[in-house]
């Protein structure tokens, strides 16, 4: 096991990559549900594909691995979360075709309800933000404690049309953290 070697936990039926070196005996995993684990190099169930992904940039790395099933699963996940810039549907393929990035859920990414509620939360979390000359944001939380209600309005509404649109091809992964005070 190396560095940036692509792993299959097969106790848990899940793929990752190691990320960085804990000491000469683990490694940090970003696992493909997006959570970080340890590993040792001698846990049998946890295995090198053959792949070795050195060098690969951070966005292809995480597409590769939203591509891998997931517990045996091969559901795709529609992560709610914030990402600046993109609202609360997590848009992490880049479709060179539309110049856009998307889910990969071509329901989700063709529903214009959905669309519209995301944009509306994109641009009230936006105004949270402010840049100085250097263009270093700052977080505003008086402005966003104002604003919060219904940020959590349309985001509940974001999965109820989600839920009511899906054709059995992904799950839902509502990652909530992000409203609190420290994941922003």
């Amino acid at each position: 096991m190396e560095l940036y070697d692509e792993v299959y936990d097969s106790d848990a039926v899940i793929y990752g990559v190691c990320f960085a070196e804990k000491d000469s005996t683990q490694y940090h995993v970003l696992w493909n549900n997006g959570v970080v684990g340890v590993v040792n190099v001698d846990d049998d169930s946890v295995k090198p594909t053959g792949r070795n992904l050195r060098g690969v940039p951070l966005g292809r790395l995480v597409d590769n691995l939203n591509t891998k099933p997931i517990g045996g699963a091969t559901k795709k996940e529609l992560r709610i979360l914030y990402d600046w810039g993109n609202g609360p549907i997590f848009k992490n393929r880049f479709n060179p075709e539309i110049g856009e990035c998307s889910t990969g859920i071509d329901i989700i990414d063709n529903d214009k309800a959905l669309e519209v509620l995301n944009q509306e939360a994109n641009t009230l979390f936006n105004q949270c933000y402010s840049f100085d000359v250097e263009r270093r944001p700052a977080f505003d939380e008086a402005t966003f404690e104002s604003l919060k209600p219904r940020l959590k309005s349309l985001i509940e509404t974001i999965i109820v049309r989600a839920e009511a649109i899906n054709d059995g091809s992904y799950v839902i992964v509502n990652n909530e953290g992000w409203m609190d005070e420290n994941t922003r």
